[in-house]
């Protein structure tokens, strides 16, 4: 194969004859990435695994390699590369995950791991289907009890806003990571999980609501959200 130049590239196969083939967008991220990175794996996830992505998304790239380099938000050709970097090889029994949930679907660009790479995928995708209910039983009743004392740390610090709405986030976050949990369904990014909620759920998305725009009444609205759960 020679490169004239992207988008092209040139094969001459078995005939002799010379050939333009055009090269797809696809082909030359992965070119980029290799040659500046030198990753063992390139894989893809978020919306451009799916049906929700737009021309402006984000590509959601994760990279496994030797090194692992600080996670960097670059522009490619007008495209914005959201980079995360992980070493290789990982732990017999490697599950991929987010601080909330098994990443999945993912979309192997490259790989040079002989397999290794694809059998962690198939894992991953095995506690994805179980759900958290059935994969994380224990973490799912521990996450729910401990609601139980972020709402007593938010009584007890009503009179001072600023601890309060510290741990007015933390309430936030695990509101919402139960929410779905109840579901046997993994949570979501705030961007999706939001929407979500609003469209399955109305009276836990109005207190929702109310508890992202209160100043005071966190407790309250709080403790209305723990006993809808």
């Amino acid at each position: 194969m020679w490169v004239l130049g992207e988008p092209f590239r040139a094969i001459i196969p078995n005939n002799g004859r010379f050939v333009l083939e055009f090269e797809t967008m696809e082909h030359q991220l992965i070119a980029f990435l290799r040659r500046t990175y030198q990753p063992h794996v390139i894989a893809l996830a978020g919306s451009r695994t799916d049906t929700t992505a737009t021309e402006t998304s984000d590509w959601d790239l994760f990279l496994f390699g030797e090194k692992k380099y600080p996670s960097e938000i670059i522009d490619w050709n007008g495209h914005e590369l959201d980079l995360t970097f992980h070493e290789w090889p990982k732990p017999e029994g490697w599950v991929f995950t987010n601080p909330y949930a098994p990443i999945w679907p993912v979309k192997i660009l490259f790989d040079d791991t002989q397999g290794k790479f694809e059998a962690a995928m198939e894992r991953t995708q095995h506690v994805f289907d179980q759900g958290p209910q059935v994969a994380y039983q224990a973490g799912c009743k521990d996450r729910k009890n401990k609601l139980r004392r972020w709402l007593e740390k938010l009584e007890k610090y009503q009179d001072n806003p600023a601890v309060q709405f510290y741990y007015a986030g933390i309430a936030y976050e695990a509101l919402i990571r139960v929410w779905f949990e109840n579901r046997n369904s993994w949570s979501l990014s705030p961007v999706k999980a939001l929407p979500f909620i609003r469209d399955h759920d109305s009276e836990f998305w109005k207190l929702l609501k109310q508890f992202s725009e209160t100043r005071i009444e966190y407790a309250g609205i709080a403790r209305k959200m723990v006993g809808l759960l």
